[in-house]
């Protein structure tokens, strides 16, 4: 479950981080221009790239705090055990 909610958060950061730099590129390559009122291939394309990118960078914070806990699993095991010996 925490995985789950971990990846959830993530993944939701990646989206809204993703649009709003989007809105930030488009808005600096169309200024001036007051024909169009509908986000442009900018918008697109740097939404497309962001998501990936960001993506890729939330699968690594994910992957870490998997392996924290594995971890403190681990360290709980063999303090439970008593010695590393059961462990091995």
């Amino acid at each position: 479950v925490t995985m789950t909610l971990i990846q959830g958060v993530m993944n939701t950061f990646v989206v809204f981080l993703s649009r709003v730099i989007g809105y930030a590129v488009d808005s600096f390559l169309r200024r001036g221009d007051s024909e169009n009122s509908g986000p442009g291939i900018g918008y697109m394309v740097t939404t497309i790239v962001m998501d990936i990118i960001l993506g890729f960078l939330a699968a690594i914070i994910v992957a870490w705090f998997s392996r924290q806990r594995e971890f403190r699993a681990d360290a709980g095991a063999a303090q439970l055990m008593g010695r590393k010996q059961p462990m091995i």
